[in-house]
Order: C-alpha cells, then sequence, then structure tokens
C-alpha cells in the first residue's frame, strides 16, 4: 500500500493507540476484541496505554481497556503504572457522573504501588466536588495531609469552586 496521498503528498501512518480507539468503539468489548488487540500489540508499555486512555472516546471503553490490561499479565511483563494514567481515568469517569468508579480507581493505585501526588488528589477534589460531595471530599483531603502530600493554591481553588457551584445552584431565582 502507498504512503502517498493526494497530488503526491505523504501521509502520516496511523498511530497504533488510535487504532485501538477506533476498535473499541466500533466492536463490542468482547474476546474477539481483545484478541485483535493483542494480536496488533503483544506488549503494552506506558505511553501506548496512556494513549489509548486518553484517546478513548467513551469512559466505559477506557475503564474496559484498563481492567483487560491490569488483570492479563502485562504488569508482570514490565509494565509499569505511572499516576498519569490514573489522573485520566479518574477525571474521565468523573465528567460522565461516575463518582464511584472515580474513587475506585483512585484506591487501585495504592494497591498497585503507585505513588498518588497532588495531581491524583485535585483531580478526584474536582470529581467530588463536581457531585456536590463535600464529606467525601473533606475524608480524602484528610487522607491526603495524613500522607505527607500537602494541598497546593489549586487545591483550595477547587474547594472554592466546588462550594461556589453548589451555591449557585440554589440560587435559582
Amino acid at each position: 500500500m502507498s504512503n502517498l496521498g493526494p497530488r503526491g503528498k505523504h501521509r502520516n501512518p496511523e498511530k497504533l493507540e488510535d487504532i485501538i480507539c477506533r476498535m473499541m468503539a466500533n466492536r463490542a468489548w468482547i474476546t474477539s476484541l481483545q484478541n485483535s488487540i493483542r494480536s496488533l500489540v503483544p506488549v503494552f508499555d506506558n505511553n501506548l496505554v496512556y494513549n489509548v486512555l486518553h484517546g478513548a472516546r467513551n469512559p466505559d471503553h477506557a475503564l474496559q481497556f484498563f481492567r483487560w490490561v491490569e488483570r492479563s499479565d502485562m504488569p508482570k511483563k514490565g509494565i509499569k503504572w505511572v499516576e498519569d494514567l490514573f489522573i485520566v481515568l479518574i477525571d474521565s469517569y468523573g465528567k460522565s457522573g461516575i463518582v464511584q468508579e472515580s474513587v475506585k480507581i483512585f484506591r487501585s493505585m495504592e494497591e498497585l504501588g503507585v505513588a498518588r501526588t497532588i495531581k491524583s488528589y485535585d483531580v478526584l477534589f474536582k470529581v467530588i466536588m463536581r457531585r456536590g460531595r463535600y464529606m467525601m471530599a473533606k475524608r480524602y483531603f484528610n487522607k491526603m495531609l495524613n500522607e505527607g502530600i500537602n494541598p497546593s493554591r489549586h487545591t483550595y481553588n477547587v474547594f472554592i469552586w466546588g462550594v461556589f457551584s453548589f451555591v449557585e445552584g440554589f440560587n435559582c431565582e
């Protein structure tokens, strides 16, 4: 197949993560799809997993992919989980309004040995505050402090934004 596009210009080859995201968007998450992805990519690396999670059009697809990679023997084959992978998932579920999945993903970081920093806490706080779950946010804030992680200016801005968003919702005249 020629790598030349119209008028003789070179086309950029499609990125592997884009192919996987398109496959996930167009097919049901069943064994045949998993086998197709596995035949395309026998071994995943951090960048590819991150790019697939970030590029998935549907947060459910991202979670299915993540859980599949997590369950497979890939972590034993050298894939190193990094915080940014989890941040994308936490944020995606939060934007979809699925707070509990965001919290599960956040908790799984500890189980997988992924260090949490202020970045992952801030994303979690934004998800929680977006849904008005202030007591939950307070519990995780205290947990963060107990882990020795100091809040940033952004952390406080997220809390202020959350409170004002909640109050503004009651100001319907």
